[in-house]
């Protein structure tokens, strides 16, 4: 539902700060910058990016919400597994809090789908809340362990899902309240040196 979801995401404010600061120190973007948004949701973090912004999210409901909250931007539905977009349309892919709704090899078909719509200048970035890093943070697991999401992980075990089939670049992780975040950014498929490339004659 789009507006209880809209509702958690503003009193789970700890944990959007956190992404945006994520987004902020990581992802960098220019007016003419085309990204993508693979699940974007009701549109949330359509004003962290002052570029041409694309969203995609399989729920029909937040994708109205999204194109109501956010006129003149481009929402789409459709799912991650299958984006309907040219190779190397998009000079950045982002995902948000989302990997957390899919399967293990959902996730690595959403991550390859991304790398194969993003330019080898660009990058995946994945920004995701995780399992507490500390064992002592028990409401933070409780608070994730209730999310709507069936597939929460720990930093290990998404990143370890990820590096088994995909190049990662950088991983870190930012504590908070009341979840953990993650970042971690995979270089695009066509990046000279990224598995599955086609070098040059």
């Amino acid at each position: 539902n789009p507006l209880v979801f809209g509702l958690t995401q503003k009193y789970l404010g700890g944990t959007t700060r956190i992404y945006r600061a994520f987004i902020g120190e990581r992802i960098r973007v220019a007016n003419d910058t085309r990204l993508l948004d693979v699940g974007c949701g009701i549109g949330n973090f359509r004003d962290d990016f002052k570029c041409s912004y694309s969203g995609v999210d399989i729920n029909p409901g937040f994708v109205e919400s999204a194109r109501r909250q956010c006129p003149g931007t481009e929402f789409h539905v459709m799912s991650g597994t299958g984006l309907n977009f040219a190779d190397e349309e998009f000079d950045q892919v982002v995902t948000i809090a989302t990997l957390h709704h899919i399967d293990d090899a959902g996730v690595v078909d959403t991550i390859q789908e991304a790398r194969r719509v993003c330019r080898n200048s660009g990058k995946v970035h994945i920004i995701e809340a995780i399992y507490p890093l500390k064992p002592y943070k028990i409401l933070n697991y409780l608070v994730f362990a209730l999310d709507r999401g069936r597939h929460q992980r720990t930093f290990e075990q998404l990143r370890t899902l990820l590096a088994s089939q995909l190049p990662i670049e950088v991983a870190e992780t930012k504590s908070g309240f009341p979840h953990d975040v993650c970042y971690i950014s995979i270089p695009a498929l066509t990046a000279p040196g990224a598995p599955g490339a086609v070098e040059p004659p």
